[in-house]
């Protein structure tokens, strides 16, 4: 009896495996975003999570497994270019997104903190960074929504993405964008409240030292303090990353009966808790967090020397009063 209950209780996990198999490469194949990861695997993360063992295992446990089975099967199904998949519209994007959201966050704050005063000077960041995450995302919202779909297989390349939109016209480019802003918009605010507060302490603690430090200890500062408040930001929108996610990659087909699964970003955050429990919500955490912890560190410490060399060469402060030359 024991040796047969343990061959039934064998051939009922490879049904479960196998199953779970099939169910990463349908979600691989239909690109509808069965799970939203935020790093552009979604339905891999969806089905590596229900095939992970040890349901019952910790959290942070799972979320790792999901990460590692979610890279192992990009791997499988196109060798290392899986791993690169959306990477063209994603550098399109990026140069002239992050150009616009730092130059509108830098004029705006300068112009809110006058306004708000001393007291006032996170809201005024925090306002001033989803003002300048919006501008942004007028850029990035449509590479970002292409880069999203070749991830998960909805166009074959760069030349199929552009005949689909061209033929569903520009609300279609911008299909993502409510989801965008409602992921984007806290994540940076989040972000600069964390990287203003930080930096703010760093600098008091240089000062009590004899100085603002180098070139090399500006550069290093940025890269810990940016890389901390990535890490925070990213964490703390991680659920409407989800929920953009499945926005962005949802396609009406026979299956849908030719609708759209979700209708907004409400929608999508009620139905994603009500059909699969608060868990989902934190699906393809581990790669974003350490996905965004990185881009963080690069992206502020770059901005900091060059913040910095700017107001040096132009005698100006960056937050916006003009600086005595010779002072």
């Amino acid at each position: 009896m024991a040796g047969a209950g343990s061959s039934g209780a064998a051939a009922a996990a490879a049904a479960a495996s196998a199953t779970a198999r099939g169910a990463v490469l349908r979600g691989a194949a239909a690109g509808s975003g069965a799970a939203g990861g935020g790093a552009g695997g979604g339905a891999f993360l969806s089905a590596a999570a229900a095939a992970g063992p040890g349901s019952r295992a910790p959290l942070l446990t799972r979320l790792v497994r999901s990460a590692a089975a979610a890279r192992t099967t990009a791997l499988a199904g196109a060798g290392g270019r899986g791993l690169y998949r959306g990477l063209a519209p994603a550098l399109a994007g990026v140069v002239p997104a992050a150009a616009l959201y730092m130059g509108v966050y830098q004029s705006t704050k300068a112009a809110l903190l006058p306004w708000f005063g001393p007291a006032w000077a996170p809201a005024a960041v925090a306002l001033a960074a989803a003002v300048g995450d919006t501008a942004a995302s007028l850029v990035r919202a449509p590479c970002e929504l292409v880069k999203q779909r070749l991830q998960v297989g909805v166009y074959g390349g760069i030349g199929g993405a552009v005949a689909a939109l061209r033929g569903e016209g520009l609300a279609a480019v911008y299909v993502g964008l409510p989801a965008q802003l409602a992921r984007d918009i806290p994540f940076a605010a989040t972000e600069f409240l964390m990287y203003e507060a930080l930096q703010s302490r760093e600098r008091r603690r240089a000062a009590e030292k004899g100085g603002g430090g180098g070139g090399g200890e500006r550069l290093s500062r940025g890269l810990g303090v940016g890389a901390v408040s990535g890490a925070v930001a990213s964490f703390v929108s991680n659920p409407l990353d989800v929920v953009k996610t499945r926005l962005m990659t949802q396609i009406a087909s026979s299956a849908t009966g030719g609708t759209l699964r979700y209708r907004g970003v409400a929608h999508a955050a009620v139905t994603i808790a009500r059909e699969e429990g608060v868990g989902a919500f934190a699906r393809g955490l581990v790669p974003r967090v350490a996905a965004k912890t990185i881009q963080s560190a690069a992206f502020f410490s770059v901005y900091e020397l060059v913040r910095l060399g700017v107001a040096e060469a132009l005698h100006v402060d960056m937050s916006g009063v003009a600086k005595r030359v010779g002072h």
